[in-house]
């Protein structure tokens, strides 16, 4: 449709082949059945038949971001050890403001970042795994 401002998206673009099941051209996720990943946000439509709203469904095709399962584990993952929450021999020696300013700050950055996300309170995995990390570090002798 030409000159109607509207891109058009089909399951095949200038001779490329058809898209893999569940895509889009260009390999995009299929936006109401995958996520898209975007600076590190998984990006969604959302869809919901349920909610409405003065006699309109009103969550429908509203987009939502969300904090990805793979940053709440990489986020975690230094902070473990054998499975739990472990010290960090590099900042034992070193006094206690700033074993609590290092923590916190690491943690406030993203949270920060994150905030935009609908799922934002994902994090509190993040933030249990780095109190008790830090209070480990703390006393450690």
């Amino acid at each position: 449709m030409p000159g109607n401002g509207h891109v058009r998206f089909g399951p095949e673009v200038a001779g490329k082949g058809p898209a893999p099941s569940g895509h889009l051209a260009g390999g995009l996720p299929a936006p109401r059945t995958q996520r898209a990943r975007f600076l590190g946000y998984e990006i969604t439509v959302q869809h919901n038949q349920q909610y409405v709203s003065h006699g309109r469904r009103a969550v429908n095709g509203l987009i939502a971001l969300h904090v990805p399962t793979s940053v709440i584990k990489a986020k975690c993952d230094p902070y473990m050890k054998s499975g739990k929450p472990g010290l960090r021999p590099e900042l034992v020696n070193d006094d206690d403001h700033t074993i609590v300013s290092d923590y916190g700050a690491k943690y406030r950055g993203l949270a920060q970042y994150y905030l935009l996300a609908g799922d934002v309170a994902r994090l509190d995995r993040v933030h249990w795994v780095m109190l008790t990390s830090m209070l480990k570090t703390l006393g450690a002798p």
